[in-house]
């Protein structure tokens, strides 16, 4: 794609196009857990507490992923527009193995100190809420939303480098299908609609690992 501007005006439509599918798409990305949590409400108090808390801890996993895939990003844009084919594909490799690392790393830390993790933000509840059921609620929903976490960091690296070379859409389009997917394996997950088992906080978080791969099998 050719980036050569005569005046801003050029530049500025250049740059919007760009930017507002990338805008949408990271809406739809918070929208998800925010689902989560608004259609695990009807469970009960401690059922929303525990996936909010899980949700903040894995979004400091997120802003890990976003800040390791961003510095080898800079160099994808570079090599790109110098039509450097073989630079593009060696800092895409590079942020193959920082997705790698952070994933791990990532996973290991909330297995191992998931309990005091979520206590960190137990202690600073309301007295009503159950801290037992709200920790078992979620380390429950942890465990399972981990499994989904390998899906995260593939589709960042696609995205990412995607939105590097041009093409915002794509990823706008795969987080679109990730919200739809998110919203109707929740229906069917957490009440049990249709026949599907009744699975409470585990089916939302079932939902969301779902969610996560089928927008990451939709970019690739």
């Amino acid at each position: 794609m050719d980036y050569t501007f005569t005046n801003n005006h050029e530049l500025f439509g250049t740059v919007f196009a760009l930017a507002w599918p990338t805008i949408l798409e990271q809406l739809m990305q918070t929208a998800v857990q925010y689902i989560d949590t608004a259609m695990v409400g009807s469970l009960g108090t401690e059922a929303m507490t525990a996936v909010s808390i899980v949700g903040q801890l894995l979004f400091v996993f997120s802003l890990a992923l976003f800040g390791g895939l961003s510095g080898p990003g800079i160099y994808t844009a570079q090599f790109y527009g110098q039509g450097n084919t073989e630079g593009v594909r060696a800092s895409t490799r590079m942020k193959a193995i920082i997705a790698l690392v952070c994933t791990s790393c990532g996973i290991a830390v909330l297995l191992c100190f998931e309990t005091f993790l979520i206590n960190l933000y137990l202690h600073g509840e309301s007295a009503e809420i159950d801290p037992a059921l709200t920790l078992s609620y979620a380390k429950d929903y942890m465990r399972i939303m981990l499994l989904g976490l390998p899906a995260m960091a593939v589709t960042q690296i696609y995205a990412s480098s995607l939105r590097e070379t041009g093409d915002s859409v794509k990823p706008m389009a795969a987080g679109i299908v990730s919200v739809v997917a998110d919203v109707v394996f929740n229906y069917l997950l957490i009440y049990g609609s249709l026949g599907f088992p009744r699975l409470g906080v585990r089916g939302a978080a079932t939902a969301t690992v779902i969610a996560r791969y089928l927008e990451m099998v939709t970019l690739i």
